[in-house]
Formats: structure tokens, C-alpha cells, sequence
């Protein structure tokens, strides 16, 4: 059974995932946080295979829980993959292939976007 957190700071972004992820991934546990820290927490709690993380957030925003997550023997072996409304996409792939990343996707979502690759 895969385990998908989501890290958003809207709740309305939070439930449309999770009703994507159900969808496409039947059986599938879709965890969710609202703020960074909270996130980062769940994450160490519940071990998912995957994170979608928001980029914009208040306090903690998504590179700086990735940089976290990234440097925490506990979860840094953890796919994430950045989900976000941003337009300058060029500079956030720069800050996304120095923390290794390897995907990020508009927060424009769409089913093709959450497939794995």
C-alpha cells in the first residue's frame, strides 16, 4: 500500500489531491499538512513513499522543509516532489536540482501530473 503526504497551505489544494490520489491509486493512505512544520512532523511519523510539497507557505515555505527533510536520516531517502503555482519555473528548477529533486509540476493539477514516472 502506498502512503502519499501532501504539505499545502490551502485546504481546498489538500482535497483535491487526496481525491485524485483516491481515485488514481485505490487502497492507497493519503496523508495531509497544512503548514511546514506539521508536514515535516508527519513525515517522520508515518514514513510515506512520497511527498507532494507546496512551494509558497507561510513560516516554513517548501524548500526550507525540503532542506529539513533532506538533511534527516529518518525521512531524506523520501521521494518529493514539488507541486506549485509559481510562474518562474526555471529559477525553482535550479533550487530544485540542488536539493536532488528530480520532478516538480505546476500546481495546476492534472491526473498525468501525479502518475508515477
Amino acid at each position: 500500500m502506498i502512503k502519499i503526504l501532501a504539505i499545502d497551505d490551502i485546504d481546498n489544494n489538500l482535497n483535491c489531491l487526496g481525491r485524485i490520489i483516491n481515485e488514481t491509486f485505490p487502497g492507497s493512505v493519503f496523508i495531509s499538512a497544512l503548514d511546514g512544520t506539521s508536514g515535516i512532523e508527519l513525515a517522520i511519523a508515518n514514513d510515506p513513499d512520497v511527498i507532494l510539497l507546496d512551494i509558497v507557505m507561510p513560516d516554513l515555505d517548501g524548500f526550507d522543509v525540503c532542506r529539513i527533510l533532506k538533511h534527516d536520516d529518518r525521512v531524506s531517502d523520501i521521494t518529493v516532489i514539488f507541486l506549485t503555482s509559481t510562474i518562474d519555473i526555471r529559477q525553482n528548477r535550479i533550487r530544485h536540482l540542488k536539493w536532488g529533486l528530480k520532478h516538480s509540476s505546476p500546481n495546476q493539477l492534472m491526473r498525468l501530473n501525479l502518475l508515477p514516472r
